[in-house]
């Protein structure tokens, strides 16, 4: 299975392939099995290569997060569709990424080394699989791989092609105590999940405790004791509208997810830059969510938010929404959290939302 037939080039190369496919056992009627987890990795040649070294390298030396999520997202649906056997012409299926748990930055990525990607199926559902991926940096002489510096857990769906409903597939089998351990945490992940949904505020009032933060907020607006550097929650916004072109698309015609991601996260970093007038540095991405395809040929709009502050740490809130300008309908198609510090020493802004929407946004963060 090469990256290539299913659609999604990263700018790594123009090709990278996943190796054999393990044969699933206990196939049923409809083709769906029980495959036990396999490692797969992907080597990005940074090192070698100057040409793509420059697409990966920020301004300051470093290698671009947002670049590299458009890869990671890549990665982890072609060991997705390694699992279930998505490309399979007996049983097609349309594997779309459903949200990402965490990106968890635990180290460093080196400048001038190339970059190894590593992931795998860790836990089953009934359509839905948990793909975990880390990044670490790696020496091209010595083969020395470096301690991770992403670790990212996301999650993929297979849909039938046809009626765009969700499929079943393969379940996976744990074959040492450690994978155990990962399929126990992604079933974990799930209750998590749903709770999490079931609580949200876009679904509930704020209970009680949220109730006081806010209205202890309000008191201090009110009563005019505002004291030290506060601004508007609104006024850190930043924004941008772009027409999705084909070039971004999938192997289904839509925009790549991964695409999104790094445009998502090139205007957190710059909200976060402006906010803290110093550079920031990632945190975690808390989560990113995929609600509805991106068709090419639409407007899409980004807006970014500093929606919550805590010492020297903030975390960004960006929201993509499809413009129709005939109808004058706007869309949102994915929300994205993003956690950011600064090293500096120099007294943050305190955030004040002046509106009930800013004020849940305050809460969410």
């Amino acid at each position: 299975v090469s990256c290539r037939r299913m659609g999604f080039v990263p700018y790594s190369q123009e090709a990278f392939h996943f190796g054999d496919t393990v044969e699933a056992t206990d196939v049923d009627e409809e083709g769906v099995g029980v495959k036990p987890p396999t490692v797969t990795r992907l080597h990005i040649p940074l090192a070698d290569q100057p040409e793509l070294m420059e697409k990966y390298q920020t301004v300051f030396g470093g290698i671009r997060i947002g670049r590299l999520l458009e890869d990671i997202d890549a990665f982890g649906a072609g060991i997705a569709y390694k699992h279930c056997d998505g490309t399979d012409p007996k049983r097609p299926l349309t594997v779309v990424t459903a949200n990402f748990d965490k990106v968890e930055l635990q180290g460093d990525l080196y400048p001038g080394k190339s970059v190894q990607l590593e992931g795998q199926c860790t836990y089953v559902g009934k359509s839905s699989m948990e793909i975990r991926v880390k990044a670490a940096s790696i020496d091209e002489k010595s083969g020395k791989i470096y301690p991770t510096a992403l670790d990212c857990l996301m999650t993929m769906v297979a849909r039938d092609p046809i009626t765009y409903r969700s499929a079943r597939v393969h379940q996976l089998k744990p074959t040492t105590k450690e994978e155990q351990q990962m399929y126990n945490n992604g079933k974990e992940n799930v209750i998590k999940r749903r709770a999490q949904s079931e609580s949200s505020l876009n679904e509930k009032p704020p209970n009680v405790e949220e109730i006081n933060v806010i209205h202890d907020l309000f008191k201090l607006q009110s009563n005019n004791s505002i004291s030290g550097n506060w601004v508007d929650l609104k006024s850190t916004e930043f924004s941008s509208t772009m027409l999705m072109h084909p070039e971004h698309k999938n192997i289904h015609g839509k925009v790549f997810g991964g695409y999104l991601n790094r445009q998502a996260y090139d205007l957190a970093y710059a909200t976060a830059h402006v906010f803290f007038q110093s550079r920031p540095e990632l945190v975690a991405i808390d989560d990113i969510h995929f609600l509805f395809p991106v068709n090419i040929g639409c407007m899409l709009n980004f807006t970014s938010t500093v929606v919550y502050k805590e010492s020297q740490s903030v975390v960004v809130e960006v929201k993509a929404r499809v413009v129709e300008p005939k109808r004058g309908v706007w869309k949102t198609t994915n929300i994205f959290y993003m956690i950011f510090s600064t090293a500096s020493r120099d007294a943050v802004a305190d955030l004040m939302p002046s509106t009930y929407a800013d004020a849940m946004k305050y809460l969410q963060g």
